[in-house]
């Protein structure tokens, strides 16, 4: 009998499995886009389209951009997702977009295929037991259904252990460098090449990486790769690219958020108010997982277990102390989970198998997390962080228990450089966390329902009228209406309203479909046709507004009862402007795919650039003597005045986070802006700060 059920149990579980994968799973992924594909093709069908990309990772204009192509995605965003990595659907571009995903989900299955096939020459278990390692595996199935790209990840992660093993090391580094330009964290597996000193391997990954690099901004151009690189990585890597207080993250990186730092919104009540403890623990806690994977790397011995262990380690550790995992990034503990059996099975540890597979399964579920509790409170609220970090134990205890660790100058070595990397990333994280929290004062009451306030403007006595983010997608609202937020409500509960421009007691909404036209709160002002990010003169007289041509958004002026006018053409691009006077503007504007900078645009469309370096998001006050801008500088973007008469600059703040949208106040002293400080990468909230008379320190 016990025959019997060996011979057949294992067929029976695949089959089962296999009924609910491709009864499932499949036909919902087949059914809609859903997100991630959605961000994926975007950006690669604007490529080819010839449209710049420059400004992609803004939340707002890339979501300008799906409505104008109609996708059927309520909100997108690409942060943190790495260029190259969009172009992976590059040649399905061309497609309809629901096409482009059922091409994708066919290119998946047989990339699943491949993986099967590996992943048990790998792991030495037999390919039934890997398909069934597999089929127990939630997260790879919902990459199916977002279309993502988990399965391309884990096919060329298996694929580069598999040609470890067999001392394929070019094929191994190009696999590696492949996986590591698509998302960041396979670049960890330079640490095993170094420490086996295979620098073929090394070699090839590194310049893997670079071409990668290379191609990606032949087609996506220089402007996107530089946001990336100044601004969305170095984010990603302190865990604010998205929301950090979010628990359905289970990331160590949130867990440290909500016990040390204080976010008016998202986290009023913390265990400990005290910035300085996540800026040491953070990379503290990181180094104590990694420091393991890196020493019990054995430099001399190099059969295909003990090589399939030490990637394991290493998978495993970026894994937990990842910054911004989806419980979908858990595809990747395949890998790790497949050697952890085939050790259990080939040592007839059952115990220890049964609870691998249970472990596995615990780091799959879906938004696995206990309600939210404030405080050390939770601490209780993440049971995935900790099934994570006992995979990991248990990979580091069989790699010990087949080679014990030996101290020797090597050893040594490494251990010095690590604790090196960890000081460094210690005090980069205090240097950080100072004045970080400055506009915490200046903020203004903001909805639990909204994940980012925007593009202020004052409105009447003392309120403010904003863009939010919610996820019923952008509505135009104001600080009186919360936290009801909308204050003009779009016939179509589909459309998002991505600017406004405040004229009296009127509102003009840019309402976005696949045009974008503006309308206004008053019925007898007419509609303006394919029209964006609409301005108003100090006088009323004159709207400005962008229109995209030639892949570029010009600038164009409408005066009352006269056709339109274009003031700028190619190869400016133009961001945001402000009124001077009726017959004079200020642009934000790029020039042949440089950064931006600010120029003084004439009534004829004479363009002359502003001293002033990289800066965007000019607004005049309503007395025409100031400036206010933003200016791009050591990673951030940060408030700066200028006087118009004198050209005299004065900084208004320096912090190591972006403020930006300024707008003034009718007293022409205050400024209304858009601050991400102590929240996520450009998840804004809206403070309001008194900048003039300006203080002694800014005169000099």
């Amino acid at each position: 009998m016990k025959r019997l059920r060996d011979r057949y149990l294992q067929p029976i579980v695949l089959v089962l499995l296999a009924i609910y994968f491709f009864g499932s799973s499949i036909p919902e992924a087949w059914k809609k886009l859903n997100t991630d594909f959605p961000n994926y093709y975007l950006t690669a069908r604007m490529a080819r389209e010839h449209t710049d990309t420059s400004r992609a990772y803004e939340w707002m204009w890339i979501e300008r951009e799906k409505d104008h192509r109609g996708l059927d995605q309520r909100i997108v965003g690409l942060v943190p997702i790495t260029p190259f990595s969009t172009l992976i659907v590059w040649p399905l571009a061309t497609a309809a977009p629901l096409t482009a995903k059922h091409i994708w989900i066919v290119l998946n299955l047989a990339l699943l295929a491949a993986i099967v096939w590996m992943l048990a020459g790998v792991s030495r278990l037999s390919v039934i037991q890997t398909a069934i390692l597999i089929g127990l595996s939630y997260p790879l199935q919902f990459n199916f259904m977002l279309g993502q790209y988990y399965v391309l990840l884990l096919a060329l992660l298996v694929g580069g252990c598999w040609a470890t093993q067999r001392r394929r090391h070019w094929t191994a580094g190009v696999l590696v460098g492949l996986a590591a330009a698509i998302k960041i964290f396979p670049i960890i597996l330079i640490l095993h090449f170094a420490r086996k000193r295979n620098w073929k391997a090394l070699g090839a990954c590194l310049g893997t990486v670079a071409a990668s690099v290379l191609f990606s901004i032949s087609v996506l151009g220089v402007g996107m790769h530089r946001t990336y690189l100044l601004q969305v990585l170095p984010a990603t890597l302190r865990g604010d690219g998205l929301p950090p207080f979010h628990l359905g993250s289970s990331s160590l990186s949130t867990v440290l958020h909500r016990l040390f730092l204080f976010e008016p919104q998202w986290n009023p009540h913390p265990a400990i108010q005290a910035a300085w403890m996540f800026a040491v623990l953070h990379p503290v806690l990181q180094l104590m997982l990694l420091a393991p994977a890196v020493l019990l790397i054995r430099t001399r011995e190099s059969s295909p277990l003990r090589t399939a262990l030490e990637w394991s380690g290493l998978l495993m550790v970026s894994l937990t102390i990842s910054t911004s995992p989806g419980f979908y990034l858990y595809t990747e503990a395949l890998l790790p989970v497949a050697i952890l059996c085939k050790c259990f099975l080939r040592t007839r540890r059952y115990g220890l198998l049964r609870g691998t597979l249970l472990l596995l399964l615990a780091v799959g579920v879906p938004d696995w997390h206990i309600a939210p509790r404030e405080g050390w409170g939770t601490l209780l609220c993440v049971p995935r962080l900790y099934a994570l970090i006992a995979l990991t134990l248990l990979v580091f205890a069989v790699l010990r228990r087949r080679a014990p660790v030996a101290a020797s100058s090597t050893q040594r070595l490494w251990v010095g450089a690590l604790a090196v990397g960890t000081l460094f990333s210690i005090f980069s994280g205090l240097r950080h966390e100072r004045r970080l929290f400055d506009d915490d004062q200046y903020r203004l009451p903001m909805s639990d329902s909204l994940l980012l306030a925007s593009h202020p403007q004052a409105f009447g006595t003392g309120n403010a009228v904003f863009v939010g983010l919610s996820m019923e997608g952008y509505r135009v609202g104001s600080i009186a209406t919360l936290p009801a937020a909308t204050i003009v409500k779009p016939e179509n509960p589909l459309v998002d309203q991505l600017s406004f421009a405040v004229t009296g007691k009127n509102i003009r909404t840019e309402d976005a479909l696949p045009q974008s036209n503006v309308t206004s709160t008053d019925p007898q002002v007419p509609s303006l046709r394919n029209a964006e990010s609409p301005i108003v003169s100090p006088d009323g007289d004159v709207i400005a507004f962008l229109r995209l041509i030639g892949g570029h958004r010009q600038l164009f002026v409408c005066r009352a009862g006269e056709p339109e006018k274009q003031l700028t053409a190619a190869p400016f691009d133009i961001y945001e402007a402000a009124f001077v006077t009726h017959d004079e503007l200020i642009v934000a504007a790029a020039n042949r795919g440089n950064a931006p900078a600010l120029y003084r645009l004439s009534g004829d469309g004479a363009m002359t650039p502003l001293a002033g370096g990289v800066a965007r998001y000019p607004a005049v006050s309503p007395d025409g003597q100031w400036l206010a801008f933003s200016k791009f500088d050591a990673g951030s973007w940060n408030l700066y005045l200028r006087e118009l008469a004198t050209g005299r600059l004065a900084r208004v703040s320096s912090v190591p986070c972006n403020q930006i949208e300024a707008a003034w106040q009718a007293d022409s002293k205050t400024l209304l802006y858009a601050s991400d400080c102590g929240r996520a990468l450009w998840f804004t909230a809206i403070a309001r700060r008194q900048v003039l008379p300006l203080p002694e320190v800014a005169k000099r």
